[in-house]
């Protein structure tokens, strides 16, 4: 696998949080084709805190699959915040709906 999606921003029809109905959420944003995979996920890895499965990491990498406008579907690594975290999250975070500044 050589592929990353980032997901900017949750997309949807405004009433159910981005989510499709089928469990899975949707989302603008990015499908990067990686040409060194290795070097390229120790580097996101790294920045985004995660240090392997089972490990205490700030995000955890998962394999997602992205769909294109175009309906095309690709299988792509992403980075989430752990599900047992996510109690911290709700209580000590704002959401930024428009970005920053």
């Amino acid at each position: 696998m050589s592929l990353v999606v980032e997901i900017r921003k949750g997309r949807g029809d405004g009433r159910n949080g981005g989510k499709t109905g089928h469990g899975a959420a949707m989302g603008c944003g990015e499908i990067l084709k990686l040409s060194d995979p290795e070097t390229a996920l120790d580097i996101l890895d790294e920045l985004e805190g995660y240090h392997g499965p089972g490990q205490s990491n700030e995000y955890e990498r998962i394999t997602v699959t992205a769909v294109t406008v175009d309906c095309n579907k690709y299988t792509c690594y992403t980075y989430v915040y752990p599900e047992e975290q996510r109690e911290w999250l709700n209580q000590n975070a704002q959401s930024i709906f428009e970005g920053i500044g």
